[in-house]
């Protein structure tokens, strides 16, 4: 990678992530009016954001190997956040539930060209520093994930909710600009077939501590993704809330992100990510079965905002811990892995959450949830015990010394 401000790029990948994730959520707290205008239940509207996580996931791997192998990780960039953009436009022609569908699904291949390449970029830029790098990174998404659904929220009382997507476009396209300006590619590397083949699977799929990091950063994503579904629309149907409130609610989790997700990757730093790790997931689990027992909004604010805090502070802390256990070469690679299978896995998520309102109440979807965030956190108690374990190493290669 040529030289140059690592200020620069930290500020132009975070100002990407905060368009990328944002344009993952501002879709929920309209949810509720999307359901009562085109006549849809639960399980349908767990659908539109499962083809959304289904699209984002699908190309997320594919893309990352392009990546490392040609370095033009600021063309994926720029073309994601485009292509996402102009979904977002789209939506104010949309007619119907399937055309609906299909421009989530544009918007998700649009998001797909963002996490791999950049927590890459970040590790390598930061070595020494990468939990608070990637902390950093992990604010911008925050930021995005908190002020897009107010926005939209607040936008569609007074132009409904197709224009109020529209809105959305608009910072896609510029942070798509600066990342042409001022973002370098990366270097290609020169990589056969069975170069690639003999990496991925000493480095992936024989990495029994890498494994077991997928597997919990998989029940992570199900329980995040699973409570920011089901938080608005057990606010507008059980606490009677407005789209703004909703808006406001999501605004208020994912806000609490941006404090958080610094202080854990600097904890993970100097103390160890494991601990870290388990230490967050339990207390996340916990949390979430207290929203069963609100009954007011001002309940469902203090918990929501708390539960924030605490859930986004997990994600740092795994992806820091992923860049470490990762083979050189293959970083953008092992993280396209891991986005790729916890959206695709997660995106399940919804649609069991939505089963689970349909068949027991909306006040069960966070129990289950509970559940998933509570097994995330015994399977990262086992981490600390497999990551001690040597890393395998391609045949003929020396022993550390």
């Amino acid at each position: 990678m040529r030289t140059g401000s690592k200020g620069l790029k930290l500020t132009i990948i975070t100002a990407a992530h905060g368009a990328t994730d944002g344009g993952a959520v501002f879709f929920l707290p309209l949810l509720p009016l999307v359901m009562g205008e085109l006549g849809l239940d639960a399980l349908q509207a767990g659908v539109l954001v499962a083809v959304y996580n289904l699209a984002s996931s699908f190309l997320q791997l594919p893309l990352a190997l392009v990546s490392d192998v040609s370095g033009k990780n600021r063309l994926f960039f720029a073309a994601g956040l485009a292509l996402s953009a102009a979904a977002f436009i789209a939506f104010g022609h949309a007619q119907g539930y399937l055309s609906i569908l299909a421009l989530m699904v544009l918007a998700g291949v649009g998001a797909s060209t963002h996490h791999p390449q950049a927590v890459a970029i970040l590790a390598e830029e930061f070595a020494d520093q990468r939990g608070f790098a990637i902390g950093w990174h992990g604010v911008g998404g925050s930021l995005g994930m908190s002020l897009y659904p107010i926005v939209t929220g607040v936008a569609a009382l007074y132009m409904g909710w197709r224009q109020a997507i529209q809105l959305v476009a608009l910072p896609g396209l510029l942070v798509a600009a600066a990342v042409l300006v001022g973002l370098p590619e990366r270097a290609p590397r020169p990589w056969t077939f069975r170069d690639f083949v003999g990496d991925f699977r000493v480095g992936i799929l024989q990495n029994r501590p890498l494994l077991l990091l997928l597997l919990t950063s998989t029940f992570r994503i199900m329980g995040q993704k699973g409570i920011v579904v089901f938080i608005p629309l057990f606010a507008a149907q059980v606490l009677g809330l407005g789209s703004g409130g909703t808006g406001l609610l999501v605004s208020v989790f994912y806000g609490m992100g941006v404090l958080s997700q610094p202080v854990a990757g600097r904890l993970s730093d100097r103390h160890g990510r494991t601990l870290i790790l388990s230490l967050l997931l339990g207390a996340s689990g916990l949390l979430t079965l207290t929203m069963i027992r609100v009954t007011s909004a001002a309940g469902a604010f203090l918990v929501s905002g708390i539960l924030g805090f605490v859930l986004l502070a997990v994600r740092p802390v795994i992806h820091a811990e992923a860049t470490e256990l990762s083979r050189q070469g293959l970083q953008s690679t092992t993280m396209g892995v891991i986005f790729g299978l916890n959206e695709g896995i997660s995106s399940l998520s919804a649609v069991l959450g939505g089963w689970v309102a349909e068949t027991f109440g909306l006040r069960a979807c966070f129990a289950f949830f509970a559940l998933v965030l509570l097994g995330g956190a015994c399977l990262a108690l086992l981490l600390e015990r497999v990551a001690a374990l040597p890393l395998p190493r391609p045949a003929g290669e020396a022993p550390p010394r």
